[in-house]
Parts: C-alpha cells; sequence; structure tokens
C-alpha cells in the first residue's frame, strides 16, 4: 500500500495470519473469480475498507514494478484497524497473490496474478454502487465532519484564550510587596495566582477567560469570608481594584457557569 511507509523486514517475533482453510486444503471447488466476488460482497459495509483497497490495487496496476506496492506491513496501523479485523480484506487479497512472508503480505509475481487483481479491482469498483457501502460511507464523513468541526473549536478556544493570557501582566514574584493570592474554585479545580493589589477586576476576568478550565461564560462570587458576596461583573469591572474589593492579602473567588446557572 503505496501511503504506509514499510517497516524493515523482521523474521523473528511477528506472528502471520493463517491461510484460508479454502486455500490450504488445495480444494478447487470454488473457482479465484467467485472468491473474489464472495470476499467482496464481506466488505460492503466497510467503505473504508473497499476505499484502501481499491486506491491500493489501481496504484499496484499501474505500477506492478514497484516492490513497495506489492507489500501490506501486518504491523501497521492502517493494515490493523481496517483489513485485518474486516472480515473478506485478507480473503481478497490471499485470492489474487499475496502470501505471508516475514511479517508481511507479499505479491511475488504481478504478471501471474494481473487478471485476478483486475477482476478484484472490478469487484471493488461495483461494492461502491452498492446502498450498504454508500450508507456506511456518509456515516464516515458525518462522523469525520463531527470530529473536524471539534478540532476547529478547539483551535478557535485556545486562540481566543492566548488573546486574554496576552493582556495580563506579568505575575509578581512570591513575597513581592503590595500583591495578593486569589484562589479560584472552578468546579472540582482550584486555581492560584498572585496579582498586584491595584490590578482591576478587568485584569481578574482576563486570567479567568484565559484558562481552559473555565466556562466561557461565568459568575464570580466572593467567599473569602461568610456570607458569600457576588460580584457585580457588569458594573465593577474596570473600576474596581482588587484592594478595593478586599481581596487582598488573599481571597478565595468561586467561578460558576452563568449558562447553568
Amino acid at each position: 500500500l503505496d501511503h504506509i511507509v514499510l517497516p524493515k523486514i523482521q523474521t523473528q517475533g511477528v506472528r502471520c495470519p493463517s491461510l484460508p482453510a479454502s486455500s490450504m486444503s488445495g480444494k478447487q471447488d470454488i473457482q479465484k473469480t467467485d472468491r473474489i466476488s464472495r470476499a467482496t460482497d464481506k466488505l460492503r459495509s466497510n467503505s473504508k475498507t473497499v476505499d484502501i483497497l481499491l486506491l491500493s490495487l489501481l496504484k499496484l496496476k499501474e505500477h506492478p514494478e514497484k516492490e513497495r506496492l506489492r507489500t501490506v506491513p501486518l504491523n501497521n496501523k492502517v493494515v490493523k484497524e481496517h483489513l485485518e479485523s474486516v472480515p473478506g480484506a485478507f480473503e481478497l487479497l490471499y485470492t489474487i497473490g499475496y502470501l505471508p512472508m516475514h511479517g508481511h503480505l507479499v505479491l511475488q509475481d504481478y504478471s501471474k496474478n494481473a487478471t485476478l487483481i483486475s477482476q478484484a479491482i472490478d469487484a471493488l469498483e461495483k461494492q461502491r454502487q452498492t446502498s450498504s457501502y454508500t450508507a456506511d460511507k456518509t456515516e464516515h464523513e458525518r462522523k469525520q465532519s463531527e470530529l473536524d468541526d471539534v478540532i476547529k473549536r478547539k483551535g478557535e478556544d485556545e486562540r481566543r484564550r492566548a488573546q486574554f493570557a496576552a493582556k495580563l501582566a506579568a505575575e509578581p514574584a512570591e513575597g513581592a510587596a503590595q500583591t495578593t493570592v486569589l484562589a479560584f474554585h472552578i468546579g472540582s479545580e482550584k486555581v492560584v495566582r498572585r496579582f498586584r493589589t491595584d490590578e482591576t477586576l478587568t485584569d481578574v476576568l482576563n486570567f479567568l477567560r484565559s484558562l481552559p478550565c473555565a466556562p466561557k461564560g461565568f459568575s464570580l462570587t466572593d467567599i473569602t469570608t461568610y456570607p458569600p458576596q457576588p460580584l457585580d461583573l457588569e458594573h465593577l469591572q474596570g473600576r474596581c481594584t482588587i484592594e478595593s474589593l478586599k481581596l487582598w492579602p488573599s481571597g478565595h473567588v468561586r467561578v460558576d457557569d452563568s449558562v447553568c446557572a
């Protein structure tokens, strides 16, 4: 398979799958053309496997002289996940001439098996026209689209947090004058940071918005003393310093998800 980087061939410690019983018994009751049809029929609900085999065989047919296209490494993750574990995949490869050899499946003589390989390509292309293949392909594309969206949102969230982090002044050194230590309680997590006492509530908000564990929308409650005192973010931020909020020389603030509140 041309898109798979081949490891060095090892002769020890690698277990090759056994040949199908029909291949070992020498019985010729079922013609190889029928075996190809039966093997590809088993693959119709595994669109990824059909696509991998079809693309690989098309490239093999175009460049049969390339050894890497005639070799399947059995320890490869893609091979294990989409070929070895899928009924019909190895059966098809065995039928068209691949043989287990030193931790690989190897096609030694392309010309001898060229007709069978062409038949396999035709059979795989036929499976692409089935409703089972189409349904599985659609489901894979849906899941991939959802995964892409998650990755995209994660990247956007990381950029957003970095923008807030860039607005922060450097954290004061431990024991520096006119500083306070604030502990933020976010769900089951506790995050501690030092601030200058003349920094404002806006600086506190920028810090919280730079944290992966903080909700996008939140409310703050001063729980340093009892009873807890909600902080009015709309009216206080930008105007009140940490000192004026009496969050020094230390303080405890609970961060709640305002959406779930």
